[in-house]
């Protein structure tokens, strides 16, 4: 199991649809609904964005002049990196000051995105603010001196700040103060300042016993009061000066006893920097480095503020230096706070008279109750320095110091409600500075999962019985119509199971097994297929999966012609101002609609063979079933071909990846009536539908020209040609050597043999991905600058940001010099590095090594190395799990997602058998397939759960892994305090190894290994209260 651990992977996928927004307010702060004149100035352009933290993944078109815009926008894509919140912003586009500013934001912790799967929810918007947006972690090495020479772990580290006071019944004691050598009384650096204040505090280490007099043995206090230095001003003695007198108001003298004021002197001296004085106990908090800040406007400039709070509420404040363009810096700052002070003038609990001639505090001074590490970035110019997060660390006493680690990573947060700027009331509702949090909702279905992935052998048994599904008889018993039943959703066990079939050949008879099955059940030929079943839910998956890039070849040109022109279509005389231009819209439409079906017919050559097989086996299993009917034949193809494959990619062109660009209200109309158009050509080959009325009046003369008989024959002969086997052999050859195009789109390139930085050192172009080379232009549709050949490229890998302190780049390897290349986030950054990396790991030349980080100014930056040519320091990735390009299969990740749906499903498993009588041919072979279904799973599961358990118990709480702090940083305090004695004696209490078994159970509810209802974690309202 040790062996398999590193080949176990997480591999996490999210679909989100943005529905629409409602009681969104006015600009002016009024809700108004824009149904006046003067409720349209209040109106506004409203865009979203989705967001892995702050990194936007996708963008909405916008929706002008409404305060209820509907979106109905659908994304999917696989997530390549950690995150902690998945969060959706709501735009609002200024025209007139030509900015956009954040009207609210959605933000769902990632452990908690599964609880919305598969349903709509209306979920509130919330201000943006600095707090909203605090992200990133950092790590913390932690240490304490414990006064006498010894520096100690916190984890190891003993109470070294008990005070014993004896009293002694046969002797006279004498009472005594003593002045603290700090600095002012109440220090506190100015947040932006950048210089350190150096404070110089007595600290009492009473290691030996203070005999203190019967009379005041209950109230143990000191009386301390401030003199005039010789610099003239009023304070306490100067730490390097000759101040440092003891003084005091019992009878002027210094000296309260015989036998009783050598403790009173070596405190004294302590203060004076004598050698025989105790050393002060203090903590050291090391910040080595951050990732993933937050950006503010594009730039990220960290430095650190370190704050020690008091009893007395007195705050030492110290700042690192500034940290330049760089959401991960490296600090490697050590700062060291005393954990015990003097508090004269501290306030608190200090009393003064009216001449404030003295001060009396505590015996013991003020203790260090809590630090905070807070993260800023440093604004240019005059404006104020932006809050990014903070850590506190409760320190005070001997449990909460031993619950500190002494080296750990910690999620940043935001400030409590008290620590945040106040918002006044002048600051309009609805703006970035608003508090209150009536700004409307967004409706949102989301789709997240995340897999653990074992590897393929694991899931021999489960691949098996579903393989055996294609010739088990009846059809009923199998393994894939028994999923198809117990799972409601039928596009989600359709898409893993055609992948799977896929990737073994066999999703033509899969498909055929199924088909002739429910065929066989129907008595009209036009309800074919018309249903939710799970065999046309399979139909759609598989003509998407391999027949995408003949989808592409087809309708691409078209697709990209509508955009670029934007020629008006509209032929709704109610949609239409004037309707004197209805007549031209009509003949714009004929046109595209023209080129469209021109486009498809004479496509069929270029169908995918295995499309090809299965339209043939359903064509020969609806004449099988209906002999009499001589249309059946075209019409069970064109109801898959033309319903559900053109006229949905029409309709949807980012859906489809026919287009990258934003689509404006025109150009969906346009793509709208085009679809409806296409879909109503695709049903002529049936005389039912051929003499049906338009569903539309304004239609009808559009429709009088495509019915005609011509076309008819067309889309019959189109439709022989791609349900005859082997159709497109004798043009395969040409068809292969045409090249094909995978993927384009703008990024940025760095300039060749630029130096580090520059003015014009990045430039952006335009990059295209075809099956033969590799091109970028200065534009779409421009004359190529650069044709890189596949052949080639002898590596992709990313890049370390600390080449050119930039994030999503990425390098093409070539034998010349390496091509750098950024990308606008992470999801395209994956997306362009799979795919150059399945294209070219065939490549004779591929490198096994390369360089982790950029030549410059003549050195690889990683290695050191000064030869440009110099052999590459770390080995390149391994090769991906798709077997082949076209289809980028990964059966193990199939197979765990089928597992996945089984285990959420074992209840309606359970729940078939008393059914299997009425639904099933043969119950009894179901019922076998059924138990056989339910060991599979079982034994899966407790794989997953062994491999979990063995996680959690090798996870160390506060490593990069599982940082601290994502709900309470004060867990394990609380825990060791409550905890049955885990923190008493021999200084264990820092150890959570006791606590892997419930890690483990809480690590099976949530596809992150450590959630909200972590045992270890407490409630969100336990905060902690400062002395």
């Amino acid at each position: 199991m040790a062996d398999d651990t590193r080949k176990v992977r997480v591999e996490e996928q999210l679909k989100i649809k943005i529905g629409e927004a409602k009681n969104l307010l006015g600009r002016n702060g009024n809700n108004c609904g824009g149904s006046s004149s003067s409720g349209s100035k209040e109106n506004r352009d409203v865009y979203c964005t989705v967001a892995l933290d702050q990194e936007e993944i996708c963008r909405t078109p916008t929706i002008e002049r409404t305060l209820g815009p509907f979106f109905g926008e659908e994304y999917q894509f696989e997530i390549p990196r950690s995150f902690r919140y998945l969060s959706v912003y709501v735009w609002d586009r200024d025209r007139h000051l030509k900015q956009d500013k954040p009207y609210g934001k959605i933000a769902i912790k990632r452990e908690d995105l599964h609880q919305y799967n598969h349903k709509d929810h209306w979920f509130p918007l919330r201000p943006v603010d600095e707090d909203s947006e605090v992200q990133g972690m950092a790590h913390l090495e932690i240490t304490v001196d414990d006064g006498v020479g010894n520096l100690k772990q916190v984890t190891e580290f003993d109470d070294h700040f008990q005070v014993s006071h004896q009293s002694s019944n046969n002797s006279t004691s004498s009472f005594g103060s003593a002045v603290s050598s700090s600095g002012s009384s109440d220090t506190k650096e100015n947040a932006n300042s950048s210089s350190h204040l150096h404070h110089a505090h007595l600290h009492h280490h009473h290691q030996q016993q203070l005999p203190v007099n019967n009379s005041v043995n209950s109230t143990n206090f000191k009386l301390s009061f401030p003199y005039k230095s010789g610099g003239g001003g009023t304070g306490s003695a100067s730490s390097g000066g000759s101040g440092g007198t003891l003084r005091t108001i019992f009878g002027g003298s210094s000296d309260f006893g015989n036998n009783q004021q050598q403790p009173f002197r070596n405190i004294l001296d302590s203060s004076t920097g004598s050698s025989s004085a105790a050393r002060s106990s203090r903590i050291s908090i090391k910040l080595t480095e951050c990732m993933d800040l937050a950006r503010k406007n594009g730039l990220c400039d960290p430095y650190a503020i370190l704050t020690a709070h008091y009893s007395n509420k007195k705050k030492i404040t110290k700042r690192t230096k500034v940290r330049k363009k760089t959401v991960n810096p490296e600090f490697g700052e050590t700062v060291s706070f005393d954990l015990c002070v003097d508090a004269c003038g501290g306030g608190g609990d200090g009393k003064s008279d009216s001449n404030n001639t003295y001060t009396v505090v505590p015996l013991g001074g003020a203790d260090l109750c809590e630090v905070v590490i807070a993260l800023w970035h440093d604004s240019p110019g005059m404006g104020d320095d932006v809050f990014l997060g903070e850590i506190k660390l409760p320190v005070r006493g001997k449990q909460q110091l031993n619950a500190v680690q002494h080296s750990a990573w910690y999620y940043l947060q935001p400030r409590t409600s008290h620590s945040r700027p106040t918002r006044t009331c002048a600051t309009p509702p609805g703006t970035r500075l608003s508090s209150d949090n009536s700004l409307g909702s967004l409706r949102l279905k989301l789709n997240y999962t995340a897999d653990h992935v074992f590897p393929l052998a694991t899931y021999d048994q489960l691949l098996n019985i579903l393989i055996q599904s294609i010739d088990q008889k009846p059809i009923t018993a199998s393994a894939v119509h028994i999923l198809g039943e117990i799972i409601q959703n039928k596009t989600e066990v359709a898409q893993p199971l055609v992948r799977l079939f896929t990737y073994t050949n066999l999703i033509a008879p899969m498909i055929k097994a199924l088909a002739d099955h429910e065929i066989s059940k129907l008595t009209d030929p036009t309800t074919i297929f018309r249903g939710n079943t799970l065999v046309s839910k399979m139909m759609d998956e598989a003509m998407r999966l391999s027949g995408l890039h003949y989808l592409h070849n087809t309708l691409r040109p078209i697709v990209e012609e509508i955009f670029a022109e934007k020629k008006p279509c509209e032929i709704d005389p109610a949609r239409v101002k004037d309707k004197s231009t209805i007549d031209t819209n009509l003949v714009n439409l004929q046109e595209y609609v023209e080129k469209v079906f021109e486009a498809i017919t004479k496509s069929a050559v270029k169908c995918p063979p295995v499309l090809c097989q299965i339209f043939h086996d359903l064509r020969e299993c609806a004449a099988k079933y209906f002999p009499q009917n001589r249309e059946v034949r075209y019409s069970v193809v064109s109801g898959f071909i033309f319903l559900r494959f053109f006229a949905p990619a029409i309709l949807g062109p980012k859906l489809f990846d026919l287009t990258t660009e934003p689509v404006d209200e025109q150009t969906t109309r346009t793509l709208t009536l085009i679809s409806k158009t296409i879909q109503s050509l695709g049903n002529l080959v049936s005389s039912r539908s051929a003499q049906q009325p338009c569903k539309e009046q304004y239609t009808g003369q559009l429709y009088k020209r495509f019915c005609t008989e011509k076309h008819v024959d067309a889309i019959k002969h189109f439709l022989e040609v791609i349900s005859t086997v082997g159709a497109n052999i004798s043009d395969g050859e040409t068809t292969m050597l045409e090249p094909v195009m995978l993927k384009e789109g703008m990024m940025t390139k760095r300039a060749q043999g630029r130096k580090r930085f520059g003015r014009r050192n990045f430039k952006q172009r335009y990059f295209r991905l075809t099956t033969q080379s590799l091109s970028y232009a200065k534009a779409k549709g421009k004359r190529p600058i650069c044709d890189i050949p596949l052949s080639e490229i002898l590596a992709v890998e990313r890049l370390t940001e600390r080449s050119f302190k930039m994030q999503n780049i990425f390098q093409i390897v070539r034998k010349e010099r390496p091509l750098y290349v950024q990308t606008a986030n992470c999801v395209e950054e994956k997306e362009w590095v799979d795919l150059l990396s399945k294209i070219c790991q065939s490549n004779k030349a591929r490198l096994e090594h390369f360089h982790p980080c950029a030549y410059i100014n003549g050195m690889w930056t990683c290695c050191k190395e000064t030869d440009q040519y110099a052999t590459g320091c770390t080995a390149v990735s391994p090769k991906p799990f798709q077997m082949e390009l076209a289809t980028a299969l990964d059966p193990a990740r199939d197979l765990q997602r089928l597992h996945s749906l089984i285990m959420v499903n074992f209840g309606s498993l359970e729940e078939l058998d008393p059914t299997l009588n009425a639904t099933c041919d043969d119950p009894a072979a179901a019922r076998k397939t059924i138990k056989k279904l339910n060991e599979l799973a079982n034994g899966l599961e407790r794989i997953h759960r062994k491999y979990k358990t063995m996680l959690a118990r090798e996870m160390r709480y506060g490593s990069r892994q599982a940082p601290i702090g994502d709900d309470n940083y004060l867990h394990t305090s609380r825990l060791l305090a409550g905890g049955g004695g885990a923190a008493s004696g021999g200084g264990g209490g820092g150890n959570l190894a006791a606590t892997a078994a419930a890690a483990a159970a809480a690590f099976e509810r949530s596809p992150g290994l450590f959630h909200r209802n972590h045992p270890l974690r407490s409630s969100d309202n336990e905060r902690f209260s400062q002395c």
